[in-house]
């Protein structure tokens, strides 16, 4: 939360004194941050279910990130974002680099922390369950496709392609599971279950594309 305090700070600095100085180090900040949640804060002790401490971490996190690709998008910061180092040697940062980063950053988080809530939720209620693997693996690939489906529609609600297509490539990942690890490992009710669900979902999305067709075809 005191990171997410400092991003915002130096966003808003920013903006106010036109220093590139503090835009570089609000990406490196939440770069960082992006690090700490991954690999320090995805662990809990004492695990209950949505209300725990990593979830909120998460959430401001996630939440920190989007507000500072919304930030670089809509506000008229120096594009690209120049970093000299000598006359002859510099490194540009481009405004739509910078969003489909961000972007990327707090889609990587989300998706984290789903599968991690999934897992670890699956083990606190049906730990003594015969069938608990098969409940993980279909719990896990139905929560990843509701959650590409989430995104597409926020892009396309939104106007937004970059999350649009980031929706596409985390709808890739539930059908890649399906045909390497769910076809073979499941058994064959929970099989059947899934591609049942997977395909009123994929049938879901196209709907979506159809009745926005136009809308899409605009960005």
């Amino acid at each position: 939360i005191i990171w997410a305090i400092q991003s915002y700070i130096l966003i808003f600095a920013a903006r106010k004194f036109a220093l590139k100085e503090f835009e570089v180090s609000n990406l490196i900040l939440l770069v960082l941050l992006t690090g700490k949640l991954l690999v320090i804060d995805s662990s809990v002790e004492n695990f209950t279910p949505i209300l725990n401490y990593r979830i909120l971490s998460f959430m401001v996190g996630i939440l920190t990130i989007y507000i500072s690709a919304y930030v670089f998008k809509k506000w008229d910061f120096e594009n690209p974002i120049t970093i000299k180092f000598t006359d002859d040697n510099a490194i540009y940062f481009y405004k739509k680099h910078i969003v489909i980063g961000l972007i990327t950053m707090a889609n990587v988080l989300t998706f984290w922390i789903l599968s991690s809530e999934v897992i670890e939720t699956m083990d606190y209620f049906f730990h003594d369950i015969e069938d608990l693997n098969n409940i993980k693996s279909l719990s896990l690939s139905l929560v990843w496709a509701i959650y590409a489906t989430s995104i597409i529609s926020a892009g396309i609600i939104l106007r937004l392609a970059k999350l649009r297509l980031v929706g596409i490539g985390i709808m890739a990942l539930p059908i890649i599971k399906l045909y390497i690890y769910d076809l073979w490992n499941l058994e064959n009710e929970y099989r059947v279950a899934l591609f049942l669900i997977l395909g009123l979902i994929l049938l879901a999305s196209g709907f979506l594309y159809q009745k926005y067709n136009e809308r899409v075809k605009e960005f």
